[in-house]
């Protein structure tokens, strides 16, 4: 199970739970707006402050960054090494799925 960030609660114990994984999500859109945890940023260097205090708060976070297929490579990379700098280690990359070809498998890189 994923669930964001939220207000730390005193669960009640039990022998077969499981630890909840925390999830940073990172958003990066075309027209220069990033949002983390659904909340907006000024600009992606605030992303630093957050993504630490995400990270004291549980040094297992995972971040997920989820961009726009028209956003530069370059940000995306910048926001990645801002994680990075943050100590965030774990951190995977949000697509949609494409449908398998009928007979094959679904193709890497779309066919121009």
């Amino acid at each position: 199970m994923v669930v964001s960030q939220s207000v730390p609660l005193d669960l009640p114990k039990a022998a077969s739970g499981t630890d909840v994984q925390v999830v940073f999500s990172t958003e990066l859109y075309a027209n220069g707006d990033i949002t983390v945890d659904q909340k907006k940023l000024a600009n992606d260097d605030a992303l630093l402050g957050l993504a630490r205090d995400a990270h004291a708060q549980s040094a297992d976070v995972r971040a997920v960054i989820r961009a726009d297929g028209t956003v530069q490579h370059q940000r995306v990379i910048h926001v990645l090494d801002l994680l990075k700098q943050a100590g965030i280690s774990k951190i995977a990359f949000g697509v949609t799925p494409i449908a398998p070809e009928p007979g094959g498998t679904a193709s890497p890189v779309p066919s121009k």
